[in-house]
């Protein structure tokens, strides 16, 4: 039950071997197969041969050297199966390994397996898997399991259970941050363009970003290091300067000079007013509350401000990221690679294109296609494409403003309510789509933003007690280090009891 941090000091100052943590988690791994965590879980016999190669290895300075983690099934990797959770893409074997992925291998990371997410992560259950649902550890009681969110569902939820030390997932309109808030873990979203998108399976280009899931905040930043840094092969991303890397060396020398009580003296944190929305649940509107006054305990001031055009960011997002899912999409034709329909009948080339994609897509892809065609089809395109990419200036010119104005950074709840009962259904589709509400308008400025696990829940949630609460904190672009060193004071200050091994029964 160690963090990234502790068992990492402890392999390079050889209290512990490689081969041993390895071990440990692949038995955890197989105790936890009922939250379905893994799509794709490497052979234990060639891990454990990487970890004999490390613990006989003369150097361990590599930043993760030894350390489990976990990949998004979205990523590619070469030789290993990448599905994106698809029927499309269930017998995919890339021919190359995506660049923060091959990144942290470098750092001496191992790679122990790819995690479940919802399909071409597009969701926010991980329930619309072809592989099945991912459940969340906190609560797996038969009959009362409860979502770990999405799409990134199964990172979150196996570095909550303790299968990985730290797991990669992608974020396209909240996908590591809400999955963070529901698993009781830290959830981190650079700022768009930090780490490179080569080899993510595309959602929305313009959206998806790379992200961050450990136990805590110094573990992001252990993580975040080896994986940041400009990449040629994606034309979208940007260098790294002294505010956005080097974080753990920056975090370390915060952590130095922190006096309790005066940590965040003139640091301006603003509360935006129109985050107070008829969603949000009398619980969270509590830890807001809560958190703001951990916060003024540690010398911040307070401010009141708007972000007028966040009631339109729901809407914005679900015509861009639909409209360039199905132009990312339209790759996928049966033909070059994917899924390819039986029959012995003579198909048309048309018959043979519908067939396949209708077979090899879910419920929820075929809805977002299909809004996404309609909003960028010629009679649509100048009213709801044209119209989204013009208010989505305009929140981003919001932030700017409010950033401008001398405020550093915000504070907001990260999801609505805490998870909820995967039985839970909905007559309207879209009524899922609100889970995003708080998550959606950060990912559409580009601006990087982490999830904090604040306390367990102290009132009875559709039948159950003591559930993670978080916040989100959200800084200017390319402010990285900043935000980390105020995430792990808020971390250091808040009443959160991490999920314990003895607690996820089957």
């Amino acid at each position: 039950s160690l963090q990234l941090n502790q068992i990492l000091n402890k392999i390079k100052e050889r209290e512990v071997k490689v081969e041993e943590v390895v071990n440990e988690t692949l038995k955890q791994i197989e105790k936890c197969k009922p939250l379905n965590c893994f799509i794709t879980i490497n052979d234990s016999s060639s891990l454990l041969e990487q970890a004999k190669q490390i613990d006989q290895s003369d150097d361990l300075t590599k930043k993760l050297i030894g350390i489990p983690i976990g990949i998004k099934d979205a990523y590619c990797t070469k030789n290993i199966r990448t599905t994106a959770a698809s029927k499309m893409l269930e017998d995919f074997k890339p021919i190359y390994t995506a660049t923060v992925v091959q990144r942290l291998i470098d750092s001496g990371s191992i790679m122990v397996g790819k995690t479940n997410m919802d399909e071409f992560s597009m969701g926010s259950t991980s329930k619309s898997s072809f592989f099945g649902p991912v459940i969340n550890p906190w609560s797996t009681k038969s009959g009362y399991e409860r979502v770990p969110g999405g799409s990134s569902g199964g990172s979150a939820a196996a570095v909550a259970s303790y299968c990985s030390y730290a797991a990669i997932g992608s974020d396209t309109g909240g996908s590591v941050r809400q999955p963070a808030a529901f698993c009781g873990i830290v959830g981190f979203k650079p700022s768009y363009g930090m780490l490179s998108r080569f080899g993510l399976i595309a959602f929305a280009s313009s959206l998806d970003t790379p992200g961050i899931f450990t136990r805590s905040v110094t573990d992001t930043t252990l993580v975040y290091d080896s994986m940041v840094g400009r990449d040629f092969n994606d034309s979208t991303s940007i260098d790294a300067n002294e505010n956005c890397s080097n974080s753990f060396d920056h975090l370390e020398l915060f952590k130095s000079k922190y006096k309790k009580g005066s940590g965040l003296k003139g640091v301006k944190i603003g509360i935006p007013i129109e985050f107070n929305v008829e969603e949000l649940s009398n619980t969270m509107r509590e830890l807001w509350q809560y958190g703001i006054d951990l916060l003024e305990q540690e010398g911040a001031e307070i401010v009141s401000v708007s972000l007028p055009h966040t009631k339109y960011s729901l809407a914005t997002y679900y015509i861009i990221a639909p409209a360039e899912a199905s132009s990312n999409l339209n790759r996928y034709d049966g033909i070059k690679y994917g899924h390819k329909v039986q029959t012995k009948k003579v198909l048309t080339l048309n018959e043979f294109y519908q067939q396949s994609r209708s077979e090899g897509f879910g419920t929820e892809v075929q809805r977002r296609i299909l809004m996404g065609n309609f909003c960028l089809s010629r009679d649509s395109f100048d009213n709801y494409y044209g119209k989204a990419q013009k208010m989505r200036m305009l929140i981003k010119q919001d932030y700017q403003r409010i950033f401008d104005s001398g405020i550093s950074f915000i504070l907001t709840p990260t999801t609505p309510t805490p998870p909820f009962l995967i039985s839970k259904q909905s007559s309207n589709p879209t009524e899922e789509y609100l889970n995003d509400v708080y998550t959606v308008p950060i990912s559409l400025a580009g601006l990087p933003a982490i999830s904090l696990p604040i306390k367990r829940s102290f009132e009875n949630f559709e039948g159950q007690s003591g559930l993670p609460l978080s916040l989100q904190l959200i800084s200017r672009w390319r402010q990285e280090n900043n935000l980390l060193n105020v995430a792990w004071c808020l971390e250091q200050n808040a009443n959160m009891q991490q999920l314990k091994l003895e607690e996820i029964e089957f």
